[in-house]
């Protein structure tokens, strides 16, 4: 896979196709600040990879640790999309893990999400090769990798079925993320359209286990986002509220859906900064209390 292996997708829309331009470019770059190990496997199939970007100092040992998910509708999408957050983070110091996972509709679903727990399963069991901390482990996404990430830290049986301990994922930070299954755009998958209900809760769906869930989230969507995010996000908010499970959550009233992801590249986000502080510590940051962040 890796930058000079990446297999064609077709447009999606302007907008979006900009956007992916924008961050392998970016990725690229940030390869010069960062130690990064590419293209590592956790599975058979050509998209079950993962790239590793690790602090400038090899001696550094049990570090914390972020896998985090590409977003792109399901059918689109690189590992690569996510390097350029990196530099950002491994800095703290930390381990930042972007994974790839295959995509409709080469697949069924759910098997795209069925990779996010391979994943996790990997990391989890090889994550200390590199330096990382197997009990400092959190994750995270945009768009529809944040419904990766969110399922996994929703999903306790599902963990478990892995062979996963239930405390493995210490905290999920999803930007832009619906939180519930979309029917797929039927120009780009026809063959995968659910019929279900988009305003539903699809048991396919983090929002669907919210109510039992126990780890810590942060939840941000931008202002200038189709309103759906808007909808969902808040939805998501309050189930976990209303389970006892510690939740921040921000809106970003500037920001669309492309540009709130871009903007983690700077160390002075206020995404980059909580999640930076959140995996420093180790812990759900009590003095910020279960609400949003100004």
């Amino acid at each position: 896979m890796s930058f000079n292996d990446l297999p064609p997708q077709p447009p999606l829309n302007p907008q979006a196709d900009l956007y992916g331009e924008r961050c392998l470019a970016l990725s690229r770059a940030a390869l010069a600040s960062t130690r990064s190990v590419l293209d590592v496997p956790y599975g058979s199939d050509y998209w079950q990879k993962v790239d590793i970007h690790l602090p400038q100092d090899a001696s550094l040992k049990d570090l914390p640790v972020l896998l985090f998910f590409h977003g792109g509708g399901w059918t689109h999408g690189y590992k690569e999309w996510c390097g350029f957050m990196a530099p950002a983070l491994v800095d703290a110091p930390a381990i930042v893990v972007s994974a790839s996972y295959r995509l409709l509709p080469q697949v069924d679903f759910p098997l795209p999400l069925e990779d996010g727990l391979a994943a996790l399963k990997w990391v989890f069991d090889h994550i200390g090769e590199y330096g990382g901390a197997r009990d400092r482990i959190y994750v995270g996404g945009h768009s529809a990798g944040g419904q990766v990430a969110s399922l996994l830290a929703t999903h306790k049986a599902w963990r478990a079925g892995a062979g996963l301990p239930g405390d493995c994922i210490k905290a999920c930070f999803c930007i832009s993320t619906t939180f519930n299954r979309r029917v797929v755009n039927p120009d780009i998958a026809p063959d995968h359209v659910t019929g279900e209900d988009p305003d539903g809760v699809s048991p396919a769906s983090s929002l669907y286990h919210a109510s039992s869930a126990d780890v810590p989230f942060f939840i941000t969507w931008g202002g200038r986002e189709l309103e759906r995010y808007e909808r969902f996000s808040r939805l998501m908010v309050d189930t976990l509220r209303a389970a006892g499970c510690p939740v921040v959550s921000h809106r970003f009233p500037e920001c669309g859906h492309f540009d709130i992801h871009l903007n983690t590249a700077n160390p002075d986000d206020l995404w980059t900064r909580t999640v930076r502080d959140w995996m420093r510590d180790g812990r759900f940051p009590a003095e910020l209390g279960n609400r949003d962040v100004p």
